[in-house]
């Protein structure tokens, strides 16, 4: 009997990725302090727990250590630093931080790993307010609050790149930008990733629930540790990632909380970031970090130089054909390209170039672009030349030419005449995954220009 396969969601594809590395690197210098403690006599649980704390990747290493099936039968989660080392014993305590990765970290992995150390402090001054016992497992799941981008910023850099290169410098942008590359957001990842771990209760929580909703179960003392870090993830984000025109956005759900739990205002909320910055500043200077260089616009990438249709001379010269044109766009590195003109209501696919065209290709048009819904496929779109990958949407994998064709990623940069969409320009990276959208986009984007400039009245 042939067996079915399961059709596997991005989101479980990444986590299973992610779940077995090593997560981010630890500060050689934090390393080395708690290696010389467990040398000396007068080293303490208390003592060693201090240092791990201090960093993000001993403190993850040694909870996911510690949660595990051979150390933690029970299944009951441990939270804290200083039970993980009872349970653990100086010997594997050894051994652990003979295993954890000290490479340094590339920007803007390192700014966030600086950020989710800030988020934990501001947690644990926050959870001081109202319950100081349960301190420490809100540092703690403040820390992994955000593990879901600091891991896929570490271990899947170009990915996260264009993540960053369509979110504009904001917040907003960003989850819009990973949604429509990833097919899921960040909070989702870091709460599957801490469920593989072993880091249930509160981190999770966390991840999953908005502030709002955490704080209608105030008195679950695991409600009150998530809100307590997903609010502190809120102002970190809202003060030191983004700029003063999103911030009151982002923080307008959280003051009800802040007001009534923690007896907070605007002012008092910025003297506690200043306070979590100095906290932090001597970890800032071991990783080279300004307070300036942790704001989300800082690490967004430089846009390619898009050429005009002027710049464009050298590259299609004045007279080519359409289908000279498609064949330029060949040339640099593109697959297939096609020109579908429509006269509405009949769209026809005017010239195509590169192999593998279906045979029908003409007649299943129409059940792919919408003449009468311009411009086009690009619905799903903020700009014209967004990108968008189609093989996930379930609108465009059930459609006969993309049944036929099996495409993974779509270029689609509609040729404009005045306020009317008069065609599409239509690219697939089918075969050339190494082929990256930035490295053509410039040559693609003039090739659109010039052939809405030389495209003869209807």
């Amino acid at each position: 009997m042939q067996s079915l396969e399961v059709d596997r969601s991005p989101l479980t594809v990444c986590v299973e990725h992610l779940q077995q590395t090593a997560g981010p690197a630890a500060i050689n210098e934090n390393v080395v302090a708690l290696a010389a403690k467990l040398l000396t006599d007068r080293s303490t649980l208390q003592a060693c727990a201090r240092i791990v704390l201090s960093d993000l990747g001993l403190t993850l290493r040694f909870l996911r250590i510690a949660n595990s099936a051979m150390f933690n039968p029970g299944g009951k989660t441990v939270m804290n630093v200083t039970h993980a080392a009872a349970l653990l014993g100086t010997d594997a305590m050894s051994q652990i931080i003979n295993t954890v990765p000290r490479n340094e970290m590339a920007r803007p992995a390192r700014e966030l790993a600086v950020l989710s150390q800030i988020t934990a402090i501001m947690a644990r001054a926050l959870m001081s307010r109202i319950e100081p016992r349960f301190a420490e497992e809100a540092f703690i799941t403040g820390m992994f609050r955000n593990v879901g981008e600091l891991s896929y910023a570490i271990e899947m850099p170009a990915e996260y790149q264009r993540v960053l290169g369509g979110s504009h410098g904001n917040m907003v942008g960003l989850k819009a930008s990973c949604l429509m590359h990833s097919h899921f957001d960040f909070d989702e990842l870091a709460a599957e990733l801490l469920h593989y771990w072993a880091l249930y209760g509160a981190p999770v929580l966390a991840a999953h629930s908005t502030p709002e909703a955490l704080f209608a179960q105030h008195g679950n003392p695991e409600a009150d540790i998530a809100l307590t870090a997903s609010l502190a993830h809120t102002i970190t984000v809202a003060y030191l990632r983004c700029e003063a025109t999103e911030r009151e956005k982002l923080m307008r759900p959280c003051w009800p909380a802040l007001a009534r739990l923690f007896q907070m205002r605007d002012a008092q909320v910025e003297s506690l970031c200043r306070a979590c910055l100095e906290a932090s500043a001597g970890l800032m200077e071991r990783v080279q970090v300004t307070p300036h260089g942790l704001r989300l616009k800082e690490w967004v990438p430089t846009a390619p130089v898009i050429l005009t249709v002027a710049d464009a001379a050298a590259i299609l010269p004045p007279g080519s054909s359409t289908k000279g044109l498609l064949e330029t766009a060949i040339s640099r590195g593109v697959d297939r390209a096609a020109w579908l003109p429509y006269h509405d209501p009949v769209v026809t696919l005017g010239s195509v170039a590169g192999d593998n065209w279906p045979m029908e290709g003409p007649g299943e048009l129409p059940q792919l672009v919408n003449p009468r819904k311009p411009p086009f496929l690009l619905a799903f779109g903020q700009r014209q030349d967004v990108w968008i990958d189609f093989a996930k949407d379930n609108r465009f994998r059930e459609t006969p030419l993309a049944l036929t064709m099996k495409p993974t990623a779509f270029f689609l940069l509609p040729v404009v005449e005045g306020r009317r969409v008069r065609g599409c320009l239509y690219f697939d990276w089918a075969a050339k995954r190494d082929v990256a959208p930035e490295t053509v986009m410039p040559a693609l984007i003039a090739l659109r220009d010039f052939m809405a400039s030389n495209m003869p009245a209807a």
